[in-house]
């Protein structure tokens, strides 16, 4: 478990304390495709500890940049794009009764066009992200943080929806529905998330055992087995005509 992380602590609880920001955030679990873990090893990572994840920001005219995270410090790490970053610093669910003391994301866009969508997926890492409160989760995962915009500390005037895609379970489980390999944010005010713009938020992960690996789907299967009895059947028609 890592420390409790950034010079926002304090901060940090004073601004979720006071008005509500004048942004639109709605929150979104989409199950998608099953992802497998043998364990949750720790109810909370570092920025440093998701290094290895990708991070796509999709722009206003529809070209898109993807960036693997990197460590930047002992307990910080980030994607770096082009004239664009996202960044953590600290724990990101240090303490879930006060959810303020943990160590905020910061997005900054500086490219000159908007970003319309940015996409988290921890699923190259070790690492997922953690959505409840709730005692019942993931054996292992502890209490979680959903998204959620710091006010004061992001630019005004932003709609998000903010999704959570593709459930987590143990191998031999089904999904609790607490955890989920890619956070997508879409920005959909006008402009979206214009350049100039810093959005500061929180967002849980727990660390896993491993790269996750998805529950190949029915169809994928299926072509599977076919393929492997023809590849069979084919082997042994050559081995006849060689009689």
């Amino acid at each position: 478990m890592g420390k409790p992380g950034s010079g926002f602590l304090v901060l940090g609880l004073l601004l979720l304390a006071g008005a509500a920001a004048a942004d639109s955030v709605t929150v979104a679990l989409d199950p998608g495709l099953t992802q497998l873990t043998a364990a949750v090893t720790d109810e909370i990572a570092t920025g440093a500890e998701m290094a290895g994840m990708h991070v796509t920001a999709v722009f206003g005219d529809g070209s898109a940049e993807t960036i693997v995270w990197t460590a930047t410090g002992s307990e910080a790490g980030a994607a770096l794009g082009t004239n664009w970053s996202l960044s953590q610093n600290g724990d990101t669910g240090s303490l879930a009764f006060f959810p303020a003391l943990s160590g905020p994301w910061i997005l900054t866009n500086n490219t000159g066009q908007s970003i319309t969508r940015l996409l988290i997926d921890t699923g190259p890492d070790n690492a997922a992200f953690d959505t409840t409160t709730a005692a019942a989760g993931t054996p292992g995962s502890g209490l979680g943080q959903s998204f959620a915009v710091i006010p004061f500390l992001s630019s005004t005037g932003l709609d998000i929806a903010a999704t959570y895609r593709d459930a987590v379970a143990l191998f031999g489980s089904d999904p609790v529905g607490d955890l989920f390999r890619v956070l997508e944010l879409t920005f959909t005010n006008a402009g979206g998330f214009a350049t100039g713009m810093t959005l500061a938020f929180l967002a849980d992960t727990d660390q896993v055992a491993g790269p996750l690996q998805p529950i190949p789907e029915p169809t994928s299967l299926l072509l599977l087995g076919t393929g492997l009895l023809l590849g069979g059947w084919v082997l042994r028609r050559r081995q006849v005509l060689q009689l």
